[in-house]
């Protein structure tokens, strides 16, 4: 390479893979949007954008009112969207992190008008239902290279257990769904145990001890590894200690949360704060 020419794409390293960096990608733009505009944009422009800044991991999240609009019957579109969806993540050579059920508040993703007023939690029936709704999507994708693992629900949906037992019988059912058909991937659940618990009181200990991947926030235990920065006051973060600090050693951890969660801060401006 001569001096002065800019790299070519393929001569950029990529992330080292035991520490990837990943962002949540949602599915609607709008809090009006409908049902069918689920992943409704230009995600082969996103993707692109997301490989070009390096990234690695990127969560998708299923909604379950797009797929199953009536009992036991799938749309097709969304079928197909999602098919869509996996092969441009693979196209970008991002890997995938695919979130079957989400509690976003404006998203709707768990609205089926079907279910009526039963609790998608604790409901025997509607248990059945997204089990099934998880066979069915982990059969169409278990062999896309796309798809790093499994998340089987966001803590906006963990948070709506009332007990410990109705946590971890969930998740035994919804893993158990997805071990039928891939007994490989990642299996994991998108809560931490300790904002789970200082939230609703419920010991999420037995159910995420079946995750191979772990969740952690920046919770109290997270601030023993934040220093004090220069005299501007900015902040440094210990990112790699307090990730050895909450894993087993064994398991590895994602860490959750991080990144601008308002409109007026830049990536920057938050990762100082």
């Amino acid at each position: 390479m001569s001096a002065g020419q800019a790299p070519s794409v393929s001569a950029v390293s990529r992330r080292n893979p035991l520490f990837p960096l990943g962002v949540d990608y949602h599915p609607h733009d709008a809090e009006s949007a409908q049902p069918d505009e689920w992943y409704a944009g230009d995600f082969d422009a996103d993707f692109a954008e997301f490989a070009e800044a390096r990234l690695t991991l990127v969560r998708v999240f299923i909604s379950w009112r797009a797929f199953e609009p009536q009992v036991g019957r799938y749309s097709e579109w969304a079928v197909a969207r999602l098919r869509e969806l996996v092969e441009s993540a693979g196209a970008h050579r991002l890997r995938l992190v695919v979130c079957f059920f989400s509690g976003e508040r404006h998203a709707g993703l768990l609205d089926v008008a079907w279910a009526r007023t039963r609790d998608p939690r604790t409901d025997g029936y509607l248990m059945e239902r997204q089990a099934a709704l998880v066979r069915h999507v982990v059969g169409e994708h278990r062999s896309d290279r796309a798809v790093f693992a499994w998340e089987l629900a966001n803590e906006a949906f963990c948070s709506g257990f009332r007990s410990a037992e109705e946590l971890a019988a969930w998740v035994t059912a919804m893993r158990d769904a997805v071990r039928e058909l891939d007994e490989k991937r990642p299996v994991m659940v998108g809560a931490d145990a300790e904002t789970l618990f200082g939230a609703s009181r419920v010991d999420a200990g037995p159910a995420l001890g079946r995750s191979e991947v772990l969740v952690a926030h920046r919770t109290n235990a997270y601030q023993a590894y934040v220093a004090e920065g220069p005299v501007l006051g900015t902040r440094s973060t210990y990112l790699d200690g307090y990730l050895l600090h909450v894993s087993s050693r064994t398991v590895p951890v994602l860490l959750d949360g991080i990144g601008p969660h308002t409109l007026d801060a830049s990536h920057a401006e938050e990762a100082a704060l």
